[in-house]
């Protein structure tokens, strides 16, 4: 009480309840063997889930929409199988042992936007962007010619409609111009020498039914 007046503290409270902020990080996780490909994957086919840690912010400036912006850091140079370069194959690591040749992917950057426009009480609007950078160096492409995950823009679009109070439908659409890596020395010379280009280009579209018990 000050001067017969009760004080009350709001720090709980947002100071600005339209931003939400946040963050994560995620260890390295071990997922096993995969004895099939022991052969082929470094460490005897083992095939991690690289680190990874990020940053987000959500404005929501009316309350119908909300704004998205993220980052997320992931580490594939952490992960053998990965991260390894085709190299160290001629160093006395063949495929399959410890320390082996990985698909010489680089650690990467990723930058993602996105909007949810509550159009009415039963249409709900999405649209997104995500950049990233290209994880597969020049030089290692030829291994890559087996996972060519070279795209780098990804457009999404997407939509939620209420058939009744139970019931709604969601249908969505992905596209990832195609992208070209152009091998620069990478073909090695005991394999005949020459270049390995790799492109790719995705198209996904999907639909669900949700139900509300």
């Amino acid at each position: 009480m000050v001067g017969g007046r009760r004080r009350s503290s709001r720090l709980s409270r947002p100071a600005h309840p339209f931003l939400k902020v946040g963050g994560f990080y995620q260890s390295k996780v071990k997922t096993g063997d995969f004895d099939r490909y022991a052969g082929l994957f470094a460490d005897g086919g083992s095939f991690d889930v690289p680190e990874a840690w990020g940053l987000g912010a959500a404005l929501t400036p009316v309350p119908a929409l909300t704004l998205g912006a993220d980052y997320k850091r992931i580490n594939y140079g952490g992960v053998a199988a990965v991260g390894n370069p085709i190299d160290v194959l001629f160093q006395g690591r063949p495929f399959g042992s410890d320390g082996g040749p990985g698909f010489g992917w680089r650690n990467v950057d990723v930058w993602k936007l996105g909007a949810v426009y509550t159009a009415s009480d039963r249409l709900t609007l999405r649209a997104g962007y995500g950049r990233s950078d290209n994880p597969v160096p020049r030089a290692q492409t030829l291994l890559n010619i087996f996972a060519p995950g070279v795209v780098r823009s990804h457009y999404t679009l997407g939509a939620t409609f209420a058939l009744s109070d139970r019931t709604e439908v969601t249908g969505y659409a992905m596209r990832a111009p195609r992208q070209t890596v152009r091998g620069e020395g990478s073909i090695p010379a005991p394999f005949g020498g020459g270049e390995a280009d790799v492109s790719l280009a995705e198209t996904s579209v999907g639909f669900s039914l949700g139900l509300k018990l």
